[in-house]
């Protein structure tokens, strides 16, 4: 009898081996798996990461011409950068416009809403008249073409430029922090001294810290007759006029 006990306890101690062997390895098998599961959505985090530090040096990359000021609010998402441009009847409000060409472009390049591009648009005025009866906006960037067209023969350069700066002020007033871009009219044809008071505006910006966009690098020379193909009968950008002073902005605004 107690020989039959002894073989009854010896195979109840085996099950019991068995069953907590089986155990043992069931936890562990569970436990590697979680391991594993940790290990993919860290790869998941990273990868994100990566796409993030992806976009923002694509971004970086586009707004690589303009300012440190203008870079950091838009790394940072203090947006729109809100641009104002301001100038004559070469700086128009149309639909064919630059200023809306431009707009446009930059939409399809950074997305809509990263900048934000309005227009004061003066006609025929001279900057003497345009000076006394702007009111500046508080934006963060003064994309000013100063009237050098419409002042020839009318204003001297010297006066321009002062009130340039009379212009400048006002917006500083409002927001010190504003960048100044300065860019010329649209260009003429076989003209003799307007262009020597485009020298001028450049020099003015250079004295001044401003940015200078000269545009005009982007049109035909000067004495190519080709010229008066992008002007109309008033000596204004028609449309192959704007398209080619945007192009060159947009390039500029997306670090080409």
């Amino acid at each position: 009898m107690n020989k039959v006990m002894n073989i009854v306890l010896l195979l109840a101690c085996i099950v019991v081996i068995i069953l907590g062997k089986s155990h043992w390895e069931s936890r562990a098998t569970n436990y590697e798996g979680s391991a594993g599961a940790t290990e993919v959505s860290s790869a998941g985090v990273k990868d994100k990461g990566d796409n993030k530090n992806q976009n923002s040096e694509g971004m970086n990359e586009l707004a690589s011409n303009l300012p440190t000021e203008l870079t950091k609010a838009i790394e940072n998402g203090e947006l729109p950068v809100k641009v104002e441009a301001v100038g004559s009847a070469a700086t128009s409000e149309e639909a064919v416009g630059w200023p809306a060409v431009l707009q446009e472009n930059l939409d399809n390049t950074y997305g809509d809403g990263v900048f934000e591009l309005t227009v004061k648009s003066f006609g025929d005025k001279t900057s003497d008249e345009v000076v006394q009866e702007i009111t500046a906006s508080n934006v963060d960037v003064l994309l000013l073409e100063p009237f050098l067209l419409k002042n020839n023969g009318i204003i001297r350069i010297e006066d321009s430029l002062e009130i340039t700066t009379n212009l400048i002020n006002k917006y500083k007033k409002v927001n010190e922090d504003v960048t100044i871009m300065l860019q010329p009219s649209n260009p003429l044809y076989d003209a003799t001294y307007y262009p020597l008071q485009i020298e001028d505006l450049e020099s003015f910006a250079s004295d001044h810290d401003y940015i200078y966009l000269d545009h005009w690098e982007a049109w035909p020379a000067l004495d190519d007759e080709k010229m008066n193909e992008y002007l109309t009968d008033k000596s204004e950008p028609n449309e192959m006029g704007h398209n080619i002073w945007a192009q060159y902005l947009t390039s500029y605004f997306t670090g080409n």
